[in-house]
């Protein structure tokens, strides 16, 4: 699938899937045909998925206490 098709399937913003140095920011799955950056659906959901629990994780441990704590 393109980038325009993986922006909307995933409800994610275009540059996450068209710009390299967010794409490897981010973790992206994608294969790289010729100069055509293509994405797998089902290897963008186990990405997501992982992704949002990555974050979650992240800011948890990361509010924990306070300026006072």
């Amino acid at each position: 699938m393109t980038a325009e098709q993986a922006s909307t399937a995933l409800n994610l913003p275009l540059y996450y899937f068209i710009d390299a140095r967010k794409r490897a920011e981010m973790g992206i799955p994608f294969y790289l045909i010729s100069r055509m950056v293509r994405y797998r659906i089902r290897e963008l959901h186990k990405w997501q998925v992982g992704y949002a629990a990555r974050q979650a994780g992240h800011t948890s441990t990361t509010q924990k206490g306070g300026a006072h704590a």
